[in-house]
């Protein structure tokens, strides 16, 4: 959150709940008005759930971010596949670009809530993002993927 980026990319669960991570730092810091708004964008979608894949959009002056992207690469049993992080980055990256970002900051997609997670072992069948993938959109100018490490384990998360 304290990296001077443009936009900033965060997982989101599919209830658009602040409850963690980046998006529970980012109520910390900057008051309820996000998570309210999060939730009249499903209402206004006459959806209680957001679907995987999904991108919200939220812009406010308390952040210093043109916008923050709130990007659901899971489904409600905070499950997950390759290709679904794939497809969620890319479009987040299109809507970052359309807001005339220069510079995004992406937290690691669909890496919570558990310390259990653990990755899927690679596959040549599946698809990946890489940043030579992200590099080849050619969509934004610096790209900065953001993860933690989980403090009872070890892994990052």
């Amino acid at each position: 959150l304290d990296i001077p980026v443009d936009v900033l990319i965060c997982s989101a669960n599919v209830s658009l709940n602040l409850t963690g991570g980046v998006g529970g730092e980012l109520l910390l810091r900057y008051g309820g008005d996000m998570q309210e708004e999060l939730h009249a964008l499903l209402k206004d979608r006459e959806r209680r759930f957001a679907r995987p894949g999904e991108v919200f959009l939220w812009q406010g002056q308390q952040t210093p971010y043109l916008g923050v992207l709130h990007a659901v690469a899971i489904d409600g049993f905070y499950e997950s596949s390759v290709d679904l992080i794939t497809l969620t980055c890319r479009q987040a990256l299109q809507m970052a670009a359309a807001l005339g970002a220069k510079k995004v900051a992406m937290a690691a997609l669909a890496t919570g809530p558990s310390d259990n997670l653990i990755p899927p072992e690679p596959s040549p069948k599946r698809s990946t993002i890489s940043r030579a993938s992200i590099r080849s959109l050619n969509l934004v100018r610096a790209f900065n993927l953001c993860m933690t490490v989980g403090p009872r384990t070890g892994r990052a998360r």
